[in-house]
């Protein structure tokens, strides 16, 4: 995957009336050709209704250590694993895009080494993370505020946020004033990210 471009999908929120993380990951998605995903940490299979539903993934694939949870996943995904994200039993790059929401901050460096294995493209919901680790991996990192109205650019601390709201035109003005501050500190490299490597 390539030509990656981080834009808010309003369409979904009008459809889910739901703010936060996933009008991001779906702006980003939207439009990609998925034919074949993984959703490591699948849980119950929330994430489901996004890649399959309203992105269309042909082949979707759940995975998560634990079983009760994968059966209960199953009717929503096309192929459901039992597996650690530290050894998944795939061979490399098989998946065009690898999703894990809020799954691999408690694993570690090893997971995502088996998410890069596995996958071609990644997106990443994480609620804290070493930043500069996935810098180094040439992610594109996002320090998620305010419910997802607002995301920080943690390369470029450029502010990208939800369009049409005037309260979040200012918002981005004034992290746009503070921006060389802010990105001398290092300010955000602390709370939830997105992380995208597509």
């Amino acid at each position: 995957m390539t030509n990656f471009n981080l834009s808010y999908d309003g369409e979904y929120t009008y459809v889910f009336h739901s703010p936060g993380i996933e009008p991001w990951i779906t702006g980003a998605l939207k439009g990609r050709k998925l034919n074949k995903v993984v959703d490591v940490g699948c849980g119950f299979g929330l994430a489901s209704v996004i890649l399959k539903s309203y992105l269309g993934a042909e082949y979707l694939v759940g995975l998560d250590v634990d079983d009760d949870k994968v059966s209960k996943a199953s009717p929503l995904y096309d192929d459901v694993v039992v597996a650690d994200a530290h050894f998944m039993p795939f061979r490399d790059h098989v998946f065009d895009l690898a999703l894990s929401l809020e799954v691999l901050h408690g694993l570690g460096i090893k997971s995502l080494d088996e998410v890069e294995r596995v996958s071609n493209g990644i997106v990443l919901a994480l609620p804290r993370f070493n930043v500069e680790e996935l810098l180094r991996r040439n992610y594109k990192v996002y320090r998620y505020l305010l419910r997802g109205f607002v995301l920080v650019d943690l390369h470029s601390y450029e502010a990208l946020t939800m369009p049409g709201s005037r309260l979040f035109r200012v918002v981005k003005f004034l992290l746009t004033i503070l921006k060389p501050f802010m990105k001398a500190l290092k300010v955000f490299r602390k709370g939830y990210l997105l992380a995208f490597k597509l």
